[in-house]
């Protein structure tokens, strides 16, 4: 199993184990321990860590991400990377 990292950057067994959480609160189910988890989704595969920040707040190190298994941050690093070199 890959781990992966919520977006409230909590570290889940698998996809499997975050998607069933999500799914009981979204039935508000008993077994719904957190109703905030029906926004639950992943973040990024792997256990989660803290990304360095820059001296801009918005810019992230993207070097930290797994860009093959996260092929749509490679658009977020772009985008970010142009923030940059327009923000001098």
């Amino acid at each position: 199993m890959i781990q992966v990292c919520s977006n409230y950057n909590e570290t889940w067994v698998s996809d499997c184990e975050l998607y069933r959480t999500r799914c009981l609160c979204d039935e508000a189910s008993d077994e719904c321990l957190n109703t905030q988890n029906k926004h639950l989704h992943i973040d990024y595969y792997g256990e989660c860590r803290e990304m360095p920040v820059s001296s801009f707040s918005y810019q992230y190190n993207c070097k930290y991400f797994d860009l093959q298994k996260i092929a749509s941050i490679t658009i977020v690093c772009v985008l970010l990377d142009l923030l940059r070199t327009r923000n001098g």
